[in-house]
């Protein structure tokens, strides 16, 4: 591989590698005047580096870390040696290449760790080790809904993880716009794609305390999307070991109606049933409730509400000449 190339990776990559790079680019360079000195003022005695400590290296040391110490180097009376009254301006080389590494290359690799860091976190690419904390996957209206009723109904509230494949920065400033202060403390914001199964465990389901599945309003496959995300989910499910004391309260959006008939239908694995409670959400299905039953029963419930006072709507597809179709004239 070419040189060149590996030399850039490693100085682009993590912090501890350019750490790394900075130790041995100060090790070279001390021991560089290290010998230098041994050669050209191997005659004068240590105490000529700095007055101050009767030993060859540490007074090195000390020129190299501090260029305030240059006035410490002396020439000594008793010897005649001509390179004997250059030894204050090879002090002061070493301590201009100690500027230069610790003033410059320390500071730029920590300042340039720093604006990494932040375009990270800006970016959504940054994961946390939360616990019992609220999951949105996907961004839209509904999501900013789902926040600002936790932020209200939770004294602490919990955090929230909305995980999404837009732009993450577009989405902080559309997000942040309608909630104030306190509910922005409480949103992470992670970018990443749900159809991915690693991206899906660096949020922690198995510590999550609800999960909301919304998925994406730009994608014309939302519905196959979540459906799919789903699965991958019980993945992570099967592998992970859960940490929750009761089934996570999964609530699954799905737009067409068919679908959502369809899933009403499915049957989770006994053992999953301890670890996943499926909550399939359409929203025809919640027009309905406002419009025929109490609107108390309009939020997702978190326990099962006994003798609902409304079924849901049944799907029956429109045909000409159709008994069951509506007469609106």
């Amino acid at each position: 591989m070419n040189t060149k190339h590996l030399f850039d990776r490693s100085i682009s990559s993590k912090f501890w590698k350019q750490l790394l790079w900075l130790v041995g680019i100060a090790a070279f360079v001390f021991g560089f005047w290290s010998i230098i000195s041994l050669f050209l003022f191997q005659h004068l005695p240590d105490s000529a580096f700095n007055k101050d400590i009767e030993n060859r290296w540490w007074g090195l040391y000390s020129q190299f870390l501090d260029p305030g110490n240059i006035h410490q180097a002396k020439s000594d009376p008793q010897t005649t040696h001509p390179i004997n009254s250059n030894i204050r301006l090879f002090i002061a080389l070493v301590a201009l290449s100690g500027s230069v590494v610790f003033g410059g290359l320390l500071i730029s690799t920590f300042s340039n760790a720093f604006e990494r860091r932040i375009d990270k976190i800006k970016a959504g690419r940054v994961r946390y080790n939360f616990s019992n904390h609220i999951i949105i996957i996907g961004y839209d209206h509904s999501a900013i809904h789902i926040i600002k009723s936790y932020t209200i109904n939770n004294k602490p509230t919990k955090q929230i993880v909305l995980f999404t494949s837009q732009d993450a920065v577009e989405v902080r400033r559309h997000c942040f716009t309608f909630l104030d202060k306190n509910e922005e403390d409480r949103v992470c914001i992670y970018h990443g794609g749900r159809d991915s199964k690693e991206e899906l465990e660096t949020l922690r389901i198995n510590r999550a305390g609800a999960l909301y599945l919304l998925g994406e309003p730009i994608e014309a496959e939302r519905d196959s999307r979540n459906l799919l995300c789903f699965q991958l989910m019980r993945d992570v499910f099967n592998e992970l070991k859960p940490k929750q004391k009761f089934p996570l309260p999964l609530f699954l959006l799905l737009q067409n109606y068919k679908e959502y008939q369809l899933i009403q239908d499915f049957n989770l694995d006994p053992h999953e049933k301890k670890w996943i409670a499926l909550k399939p959400v359409n929203y025809f299905e919640e027009w309905s409730r406002l419009a025929l039953s109490d609107l108390n029963l309009c939020k997702p419930p978190h326990l099962p509400v006994k003798n609902p006072s409304f079924l849901p709507a049944r799907y029956d597809e429109l045909r000409i000449n159709n008994e069951k179709n509506f007469n609106w004239f």
